[in-house]
């Protein structure tokens, strides 16, 4: 019995070595086989890539109330704002608050809100009083210059100007007698000579003494003729003068008299405006004007100390039996929002109150953007009332507003995503029996951030695809219109041309020097991987390598840029990076097929990303890992 286990034990010890030898073969075998399997199934994956099988999710049309909203944050403040403003004008642009009431006092008329520095009023007021002393005593001076001259003309007419005449009428009247007296006394000489009582001689100075009578008399008449028409002409002209500007003088003082005392009214009602109280019939709960500086910046407050400006709203006593929502609604959303709209609101700071409301007013204005911003989407502020808003709800809380833009009681409704819009036109897949399902035009009468209201098209029941743009091939979607070109001045069409055709052949200048750059780079990354160690981490052939090809041989990630580079560069005739409807068609229909899969976002366009990653993922699905594997099916 011995002997019989000794020779079986002899017996398979000579045996298994060459068992373990055998073993060798079989597992390059079965390697081998997997491979093929692996690539079989790659192969016939896209040589079928015609034949598609729809595994897609598909909704149902129902029927139901269809309500559309627009929900956003807000600010609650007052509809009907009593606002308590800064009347100071301060010299140096700003004045300072001294102090002033606490925020959320009641108050009513006359009752004291704000104190604002006066010192520089005070002491303006003491200068204006004494420039107005100064006033006063101009116009008096002025006043008794005017009555001087005016007496002064009067003087001359009823006394300078009739000493001056009577004196002349005395001198011409003793003119008068001196001739007289020497034509008498002449005619008497005559007599005397010619009887030779006298000489000649006699005669000749009583005939003298004669013309000398003449000249004065007519010398004191000519200086009675000026003196009446020139002198006194000229001496009243000169006497209204004095007077004319002295009415001047006076109404300039009284004007300068006038502006000081405005000036000095001007201070005192200043120092009124430092002490700010409450308008006669005005009540309140004190709420502090909150507003921020052109950047954007910290939040003003009133506090002792602030400087204030003129106009500035330093505090507001609102309506609370008036109160409102101003929201902020983005550019995207404003044009469904109209007045009278109704909404729902909720109040941070009052959990459990909500309230209703109504729009009431709509800008046709976007909202001042703070400095620097550099945000290109706009903000419409919108107006919501509240209707019978509780006594707790105080300006400047912060509220959420639902806006109710669309309700329709029974509609049919389907999910957003069923929607594929093509040429401005809307459709749809629907699924028509087992596996065939049909495009359908619907007309879409409103929707919301869920459903659609699909007014025409469909039927209530129909199962919808969901994102049909994954399954354009099965869509019978019109061609793509292109909008007529605008027509060029004369000449300028034919430069547009050249230019055109200048920056496609610098792209694809461009494209081909790139195209050579990552040539060159993929050779050079397979020959640094080709001095890689011995262990199998930089694999260059078709193995189970991360960082091997698929089925088919073929590179790494270098070798798939490349290969799309190339397929980019046959089929991108106008070198914009992408492939149009226009540039598919010239592929031939089964890498057409290959490569309609990969337009991910169904815009009917085939980028260069898109491509890529639709080829790696089929790279991984079939064990290629991140490579780009062999050419593809009809290269």
């Amino acid at each position: 019995m011995s002997k019989s286990i000794e020779t079986s034990l002899t017996s398979l010890r000579n045996r298994a070595p060459r068992r373990r030898g055998a073993a060798i073969p079989i597992i390059i075998a079965g390697t081998v086989a997997l491979g093929c399997l692996a690539f079989l199934m790659y192969w016939s994956f896209f040589r079928n890539s015609n034949e598609i099988v729809v595994d897609a999710i598909l909704k149902p049309v129902i029927e139901g109330e269809f309500v559309a909203k627009v929900l956003d944050q807000g600010e609650v403040q007052s509809a009907e704002n009593v606002e308590i403003k800064c009347q100071v004008g301060s010299r140096n642009g700003n004045v300072t608050v001294i102090d002033a009431v606490k925020e959320g006092s009641k108050v009513y008329g006359g009752d004291w809100l704000v104190t604002l520095d006066s010192t520089a009023f005070e002491k303006e007021l003491e200068q204006q009083k004494l420039a107005v002393s100064n006033a006063q005593t101009q116009v008096i001076q002025s006043v008794a210059q005017l009555e001087a001259a005016k007496a002064t003309k009067q003087e001359y007419l009823e006394g300078t100007f009739l000493e001056q005449l009577r004196t002349i009428d005395n001198d011409i009247f003793n003119a008068q007698q001196t001739l007289t007296e020497s034509e008498a006394f002449l005619d008497h000489s005559i007599k005397l000579q010619a009887k030779g009582f006298i000489t000649k001689q006699q005669l000749r100075t009583d005939q003298i003494n004669l013309e000398k009578a003449k000249n004065s008399l007519e010398l004191a008449l000519q200086r009675k003729s000026v003196l009446e028409k020139i002198t006194k002409k000229k001496d009243v002209i000169l006497l209204d003068s004095d007077i004319a500007a002295a009415e001047v003088a006076v109404k300039n003082a009284e004007e300068s008299k006038r502006i000081e005392e405005n000036q000095l009214d001007e201070v005192e009602q200043q120092l009124d405006y430092c002490s700010i109280v409450v308008p006669e019939g005005v009540s309140g709960e004190v709420v502090y004007h909150k507003e921020f500086d052109r950047r954007g910046g910290s939040e003003w407050v009133l506090e002792p100390g602030a400087q204030v400006r003129e106009r500035q709203v330093l505090i507001k006593l609102p309506n609370q039996d008036k109160m409102e929502i101003k929201v902020l609604i983005n550019e995207q959303s404003i044009t469904a929002i109209q007045e009278k709209m109704p909404a729902t609101i909720s109040v941070d700071a009052l959990p459990n109150v909500n309230l209703k409301g109504y729009v009431t007013r709509v800008n046709s204005y976007a909202e001042q953007g703070g400095w620097g911003s550099s945000s290109a989407i706009r903000e419409y502020a919108v107006f919501v009332r509240i209707i019978d808003p509780p006594r707790e709800l105080i300006p400047g809380m912060n509220a959420s507003v639902t806006i109710q833009t669309e309700f329709q009681a029974d509609v049919l409704q389907a999910p957003l995503q069923c929607i594929y819009a093509a040429n401005d036109t809307n459709f749809v897949l629907r699924k028509t029996g087992e596996n065939t399902f049909e495009t359908t035009e619907v007309k879409i009468a409103g929707e919301n951030s869920i459903n659609v209201w699909i007014e025409d098209g469909v039927d209530k029941g129909d199962m919808l695809v969901m994102d049909p743009g994954q399954y354009r091939e099965l869509m019978d979607l019109p061609e793509q219109e292109v909008d007529d070109r605008i027509k060029l001045p004369e000449g300028a069409e034919a430069a547009a041309t050249q230019e055109k055709a200048k920056e496609v052949e610098a792209s694809k200048k461009a494209s081909a020097e790139k195209r050579k750059s990552m040539k060159d780079k993929s050779k050079k990354s397979g020959q640094r991987k080709a001095k890689g160690d011995s262990k199998g981490k930089e694999v260059t052939g078709g193995g189970k390598s991360k960082r091997g090809g698929g089925p088919g041989g073929g590179g790494g990630g270098g070798s798939m840029d490349s290969r799309i580079d190339d397929m980019m560069s046959r089929y991108d005739s106008n070198s914009d990076g992408k492939i149009d409807s226009e540039e598919f068609a010239e592929i031939d229909g089964r890498f057409s097929g290959f490569i309609k899969r990969a337009d991910a976002n169904g815009d009917g366009e085939y980028t260069r990303e898109e491509i890529k990653k639709f080829f790696d993922n089929m790279a991984k699905q079939f064990g290629g890992g991140g490579g780009g594997g062999g050419r593809p099916p009809g290269r």
